[in-house]
């Protein structure tokens, strides 16, 4: 059987999701996040004790600005479950409850030798 499922309905589906299995141990603190970046510290966040996903304003030696890295593993149950259209929606989950802006996503996707880096400005 073929379900149609509206971009709307998805986004709901995948935030739900989001909020339900990566939500930082420690909740969100939007305060706390502003300070420690303005004072230039990067961010680590844990889910269940393990690494989620990252924040920084800056990246490897090129200087890149508010940038959203995402664990391998992550990326992974995630493409498993909602395809490619998940990238964006956790940009828009992750600046809502951060309160912090990103300009580029680093992801993992998979392809048939494995998983692949991905850079994505948005």
């Amino acid at each position: 059987m073929k379900y149609i499922i509206t971009n709307e309905r998805l986004t709901n589906i995948i935030i739900n999701y989001l909020d339900t299995k990566f939500t930082p141990d420690d909740g969100w603190e939007k305060e706390f996040y502003k300070e420690e970046v303005s004072q230039g510290y990067s961010l680590d966040f844990l889910t269940d004790d393990f690494y989620t996903f990252y924040y920084n304003d800056f990246y490897g030696h090129l200087r890149k600005e508010k940038v959203l890295q995402i664990e391998t593993w992550v990326c992974e149950k995630l493409y498993n479950l909602f395809g490619k259209f998940w990238v964006p929606v956790f940009k828009q989950w992750f600046e809502t409850n951060s309160g912090l802006e990103v300009k580029i996503v680093i992801y993992t996707e998979p392809t048939e030798y494995g998983m692949n880096t991905k850079e994505e400005n948005f």
